[in-house]
């Protein structure tokens, strides 16, 4: 069938530049990342692998790489302290994400569950103590969500302006209430110049 739209994104990840290792010994996934040990140790003495091309370990125990340039700074202090013998294991916590689609923009950090079934837009139940807070901008493509555990902050999607993720998920680690946070939100929004600051909407 065909579906009517005024605008098709192809979003196909990240696929490693490794083949110029072929035969270089350096074990490669069947997806071409360098395969790395918890100190990003290769399987060739003396080089270490950190970034878009290292297959790592991700909280549910599978392994890929994570294409974030955040992730790469975080692995590539763990590959530096690797070089310098300290003991180190990378790991990399809380999920966040964020990134620039055309003009929009958005950032995740935490945990943000389903609230729609994709396959039919049914709404699907979070589970006990789980609500959130939504609001969306009038007249812009830009909406937050705050999901919350109970009275906990534990996750938060925001939609249509830039947001620091590291200070959400500050925040969450803290375990902050939406009282206590909601108050202080614009802290954690990029000061860019002309961009509308956040405020709870009426």
């Amino acid at each position: 069938g065909e579906v009517a739209g005024d605008l098709v994104v192809a979003a196909i990840g990240v696929v490693p530049n490794t083949g110029f290792l072929a035969d270089s010994g350096i074990a490669l996934s069947r997806g071409g990342a360098i395969e790395t040990d918890d100190a990003l140790r290769t399987s060739v003495a003396g080089v270490w692998a950190a970034g878009d091309c290292a297959n790592v370990t991700w909280a549910d125990g599978s392994r890929r790489p994570e294409q974030l340039w955040y992730t790469a700074r975080d692995q590539g202090r763990v590959a530096a302290r690797s070089m310098l013998g300290d003991e180190v294991a990378y790991r990399r916590g809380t999920w966040y994400n964020s990134a620039k689609f055309f003009d929009l923009e958005y950032t995740t950090a935490g945990w943000v569950p389903l609230c729609l079934d994709p396959a039919d837009n049914s709404p699907v139940d979070p589970g006990p103590e789980t609500r959130c807070w939504f609001q969306r901008v009038p007249g812009r493509p830009e909406s937050q969500r705050i999901v919350l555990r109970g009275e906990r902050v534990v996750g938060f999607n925001m939609l249509g302006s830039r947001w620091n993720h590291e200070v959400l998920l500050q925040w969450i680690h803290e375990r902050r209430s939406l009282d206590w946070v909601l108050p202080r939100l614009g802290e954690a929004q990029f000061d860019e110049e002309f961009s509308p600051r956040f405020r709870v909407q009426p």
